[in-house]
């Protein structure tokens, strides 16, 4: 029985010894959840970000207040995204670590010969900041590490958040050049839209047809705001074919400015031009299919259509 009372002893006292242990690194552990962040930086502090695999070095750089693309004909940042992206990193707080040593680094593929990708932080030409990444535990996880801290956390993040392609960089609205109620004119080879009031016509439409609003303002929409794949450039080549454009557009604003549109067709991709913008965009055939194939008949329609509708209106019936 003494014998027996030893040993409950002795298990109490482990007992307690763990309690201790682990209330001790729960306190430890509530340090790293105090509200310090991970890198501690802020977008405005930066002029440089540079994002690297093994193979390849993606720069974005912040010249006269803009981020550009200074390796990619100096193309416009989106904004929106770089915003995303220092949100995300900048907000990330310090975690209990999951490991400290450097063969863990090696492991968790986090150190300055084994990575998956980094992304340095500067200002003025000097690193403020360079972060590891590396494996995965999990879902939208990845491990991570400062340079020039041993520590290495799991993250609440994913490599393709940090794309190392440039395309995937662009301000892609750099062809949405107006708001369509800005426009009071669109002339193309094939016909002429002029706006009168709040309603568009088509110049020139046999008599006994009229303008069909909802078509003209889906195509407008389209031609104002064109997207594209990527950027070619900004010098002009004979292969783009703009001398003899497969589609051109003069679109006249209220305020008197004018913007012309030319797209040329190159081997499977078209080209596009504004004359607001100094680069040369290529596009896929579905991004200007619609502006291809628009003419005045594909605007119109039959009068007695357009009273049909406004009977089926006043009847309470939906349109067909």
């Amino acid at each position: 029985m003494k014998k027996m009372t030893v040993i409950l002893s002795a298990i109490l006292v482990v007992q307690l010894l763990l309690v201790g242990i682990l209330f001790s690194q729960g306190q430890e552990m509530g340090a790293f959840q105090s509200g310090e962040k991970l890198l501690g930086l802020e977008l405005s502090q930066l002029d440089q970000i540079t994002i690297e695999t093994k193979d390849k070095k993606l720069n974005l750089k912040k010249e006269q207040g803009k981020w550009l693309l200074p390796d990619y004909f100096k193309a416009p940042v989106d904004n929106a995204k770089l915003q995303k992206l220092a949100g995300k990193l900048f907000s990330l707080p310090v975690s209990w670590p999951v490991a400290t040593t450097e063969d863990s680094a090696v492991r968790f593929k986090v150190s300055k010969d084994e990575f998956e990708r980094t992304i340095s932080f500067a200002n003025d030409g000097k690193i403020l900041k360079t972060l590891y990444l590396g494996s995965s535990p999990g879902f939208k996880k990845i491990h991570a590490r400062v340079d020039g801290q041993p520590e290495i956390f799991s993250i609440d993040f994913a490599a393709y958040q940090a794309p190392v392609e440039a395309d995937d960089w662009l301000d892609k609205d750099l062809l949405a050049v107006v708001d369509t109620v800005n426009l009071n004119k669109v002339e193309t080879e094939k016909f002429t839209l002029t706006k009168e009031g709040e309603a568009w016509q088509i110049v020139g439409l046999e008599e006994g047809k009229i303008a069909n609003q909802e078509k003209i303002s889906t195509w407008l929409g389209k031609l104002a705001k064109l997207q594209y794949d990527g950027i070619l450039g900004t010098d002009a080549k004979p292969e783009y074919s703009l001398e003899k454009p497969v589609f051109n557009a003069e679109l006249f604003l209220e305020s008197g400015e004018k913007i012309v549109i030319t797209i040329g067709k190159m081997a499977n991709d078209y080209v596009i031009k504004s004359s607001i913008q100094p680069f040369y965009f290529k596009a896929s055939q579905y991004q200007v299919q619609a502006l291809l194939d628009a003419d005045a008949e594909k605007f119109s329609e039959p009068k007695s259509s357009e009273s049909q509708k406004k009977k089926n209106a006043e009847d309470g019936q939906k349109p067909e």
